[in-house]
C-alpha cells in the first residue's frame, strides 16, 4: 500500500489472550468454582452449549469464586463458558515492558501484597528463600539461616563493621539518633560510637575448670608444698578480668592432717603484664601465720604471678617484714574465698 512520507516504524506489540475458563457439563451439577473471586453476576460472560446467558433473568448467580445455576448445564466437553469482564486485559502488549525474567525495572515499584523471592508462597511483606546479599558499589554483606537454624550476618570485606543503632534516617546513613554498638571485623565489641579497637570488648565467657590446690601439713616448718589435690571452681572472664570462685573445702575429707598450710591454687588462664597482689574477695575460716606464730591482724591475699597460671597465697602486715603463710588449721572445719586477677589475654 502506497503512503506519504517516511515509512512507519515497527510497533513492538504482541496480542494478549483473553482471561477464560471453561467446565464440562454433566447434566446434574449447578456449581462451578471460578478461578479467581467475582464481584456480581455482570462481571463475567456465560455461555452454555454457545448460547449467552443473561446475568439478569437468575439463570446464574455468583458468591466470590462459586458459579452456580439455576438448573444444571448438559453434558458436554468444555460446553460451559466464562469471560472474565472485570479483569484487566489489554488487546496488545508491549514487548518493551518488563518481562518476567531477565529485565531490569527502573522507577519505583508499589506492591499491595506478599513478596516471594526465590519462593511462591510468601508469607510476610518480603519472605526470601535462601541467602541474600546486600551491595553498594564494591562493598557488600550478606544475610543467611544455615541448616541449623542460626542466623549469619557478615560483611564481604575484612574491614567491614558491623553497626546497630537507633533513630536510623529513612534518607540514609548516618543516622540521627547515634550508634548504639559495633562489632569491630578485628573482633571485640564497642558501644556508643566509640571504634577504638583497644576499648573493645572482645571476650566474655563463664564456666567451671579443674582447680589444682598445693599444701603441705606441716604448719609450722613447710616452705613449699608437698602434696595437691584437684577440685572443681567457677569463673567468669569479662575482657581480660577475671573473677575466680573457689568452692567450699572440707578440711577433715580433703586434706589428710588435721592442719595444713595452703601455697598456691591454679587458676583458669595466664595472669598478664598487669601483675601484683590479686583482690581477696571472700575468705572463711583462713587463719594468717608467720613461721610458728598466728596474726589476727595480719590480712590474708591472692597474688597471680605475670606469665603463670598459679595463684600464690599468703599474708602480710605493713609493719612486719617478710611473708607469711595461710593456714587452715585444726579448729576449723573448711575454708571458701575467691580472687579477680587480669589475664594476658
Amino acid at each position: 500500500m502506497s503512503y506519504v512520507g517516511s515509512s512507519a516504524a515497527v510497533i513492538p506489540v504482541g496480542f494478549s489472550g483473553v482471561n477464560s475458563q471453561s467446565f464440562n457439563g454433566d447434566g446434574s451439577t449447578v456449581a462451578f468454582t471460578l478461578n479467581r473471586p467475582v464481584s456480581a453476576v455482570n462481571a463475567i460472560e456465560v455461555m452454555v452449549n454457545n448460547v449467552q446467558q443473561s446475568p439478569y433473568d437468575g439463570s446464574y448467580s455468583v458468591s466470590s469464586t462459586t458459579l452456580t445455576f439455576s438448573a444444571a448445564p448438559s453434558s458436554g466437553t468444555a460446553n460451559i463458558y466464562v469471560v472474565y469482564r472485570d479483569f484487566p486485559v489489554g488487546s496488545i502488549t508491549d514487548t518493551s515492558a518488563v518481562q518476567k525474567t531477565g529485565d531490569t525495572m527502573t522507577g519505583d515499584l508499589i506492591v499491595d501484597a506478599n513478596v516471594g523471592v526465590g519462593t511462591s508462597s510468601p508469607t510476610q511483606k518480603l519472605t526470601i528463600e535462601g541467602a541474600m546479599n546486600l551491595r553498594n558499589g564494591s562493598r557488600a554483606g550478606a544475610f543467611e539461616i544455615d541448616s541449623s537454624g542460626n542466623l549469619w550476618v557478615g560483611t564481604a570485606t575484612t574491614a567491614g563493621d558491623i553497626i546497630f543503632e537507633s533513630g536510623h534516617s529513612t534518607t540514609g546513613l548516618p543516622s540521627t539518633g547515634g550508634e548504639r554498638a559495633r562489632i569491630l571485623s578485628s573482633g571485640g565489641i564497642t558501644f556508643n560510637g566509640d571504634t577504638a579497637a583497644a576499648n573493645a570488648l572482645d571476650d566474655y565467657e563463664e564456666g567451671t575448670f579443674n582447680c589444682t590446690i598445693g599444701y603441705n601439713e606441716s604448719i609450722t616448718s613447710a616452705t613449699s608444698a608437698n602434696a595437691t589435690i584437684t577440685v572443681t571452681a567457677r569463673y567468669i572472664k569479662i575482657g581480660r578480668m577475671v573473677q575466680v570462685n573457689f568452692p567450699y573445702i572440707e578440711r577433715a575429707t580433703t586434706f589428710g592432717g588435721t592442719s595444713v598450710v595452703v601455697f598456691y591454687m591454679t587458676v583458669p588462664f595466664t595472669c598478664g603484664p598487669s601483675n601484683g597482689p590479686g583482690v581477696l574477695l571472700a575468705h572463711y575460716n583462713l587463719t594468717a601465720r608467720y613461721a610458728t606464730t598466728v596474726f589476727s591482724t595480719w590480712i590474708p591475699y591472692a597474688q597471680v604471678d605475670v606469665g603463670t597460671n598459679q595463684m600464690r597465697l599468703g599474708s602480710g602486715s605493713y609493719n612486719q617484714s617478710g611473708g607469711g603463710y595461710i593456714t587452715l588449721e585444726h579448729q576449723f572445719s573448711g575454708m571458701n574465698f575467691g580472687c579477680v586477677y587480669i589475664a594476658s589475654a
